[in-house]
């Protein structure tokens, strides 16, 4: 196995092993640098992940291809500093580690899993608080091999914008109609492997598209990926809507 120790992590810190430093020029016209940061590693000791948090460096984006972490390390990856934070390649995620992934302070949170989690493991990440004000702060992107019917009606009462990846043959009937009454504002569905039948994705997309409130379109990234947007056509009236949702909440 190979393990992400303190001795690596004094390397990563010191000698900038893993980090990619970019330069670009912004709207004003100052040169601003940007850290990105890469792990190819299994596994990672609670220890050397407590160190990269003590490090207080704010990076762009902080992937980390882990196949399993322990809730300790789940809760410190949490507070690292970063606007993009990917976990692309977990085997598995408990409850546990869900709880403790659901309080980072990025403002995307991408969660690759070779496993479809519980139901239980997923409802940690979706805010049922129906205050877009107040709600989670940083944007969820799931990347799943399958899709129950529970965890589709868990992700479909999400009231803020969220991203999910499924190969399309994982996709059933049932779990796309559920999606396609997602609450939130805007819907992205990415599905993979179509083998270029384009007659799919437009099956995909009317069903998306019979919610009157919602307006789908389909966009094909190549001829095995098409990526799905359903988002609300009136924002305003949603924002009513989620605001009712949120009084009657808060009254029971």
């Amino acid at each position: 196995m190979n393990i992400l120790t303190p001795d690596i992590a004094r390397q990563i810190i010191g000698r900038g092993w893993h980090v990619a430093t970019h330069e670009y020029r912004n709207y004003k016209g100052n040169i601003e640098v940007t850290q990105d940061v890469g792990l190819d590693y299994d596994y990672c000791t609670p220890e050397a992940m407590q160190m990269l948090v003590d490090w207080k460096q704010k990076f762009q984006s902080f992937q980390a291809n882990f196949k399993s972490i322990e809730p300790e390390v789940a809760g410190k990856i949490a507070r690292i500093n970063c606007n993009y934070l990917y976990l692309p390649k977990l085997e598995v995620l408990e409850v546990s580690e869900a709880r403790r992934l659901s309080r980072s302070i990025g403002d995307v949170l991408h969660i690759g899993l070779q496993t479809e989690p519980s139901p239980e493991a997923i409802e940690v990440f979706i805010d049922q608080s129906y205050n877009f004000e107040q709600s989670c702060n940083y944007l969820i992107d799931l990347q799943l091999p399958t899709l129950s019917v529970d965890n589709a009606r868990i992700l479909a009462k999400h009231p803020n914008e969220f991203y999910l990846e499924l190969p399309f043959q994982a996709l059933t009937p049932t779990a796309l109609a559920i999606l396609s009454g997602h609450i939130g504002f805007r819907l992205n569905l990415r599905l993979t492997g179509f083998d270029g039948v384009k007659a799919h994705a437009q099956q995909v997309l009317e069903v998306l598209s019979r919610t009157p409130c919602k307006r789908a379109v389909c966009v094909y990234l190549d001829e095995n990926v098409v990526r799905f947007e359903s988002e609300e056509r009136d924002w305003g009236r949603w924002k009513r809507r989620m605001d009712r949702m949120g009084k009657l909440a808060a009254e029971q």
